[in-house]
């Protein structure tokens, strides 16, 4: 059975791969036009998701945290506290 990639979509948004979801459709363009391998290509989806996921979690975890600004550690200011060390 073929699906359509219309279905495969609302499968992807069923097991809650959104991830998938979001770059199903450049990813398989991209498959096409360089003829990647089919597991070059999967892993390539499977790390789309995964990503999806880490950032989502992150951006979770910010909202929690009460944070009044997001800083990565190479815009924390060290000057402010000498004794913590880099």
């Amino acid at each position: 059975m073929t699906m359509t990639l219309p279905e495969i979509e609302r499968a992807l948004g069923q097991l809650r791969l959104s991830g998938v979801r979001d770059t199903l459709e450049t990813r398989v363009l991209q498959a096409q036009g360089s003829q990647q391998p089919f597991l070059e290509t999967f892993a390539l989806i499977l790390q789309d998701e995964l990503d999806r996921r880490q950032s989502r979690l992150i951006e979770r975890r910010y909202k929690l945290s009460g944070l009044e600004e997001k800083l990565t550690l190479a815009e924390f200011d060290w000057a402010f506290n000498p004794k913590v060390p880099r």
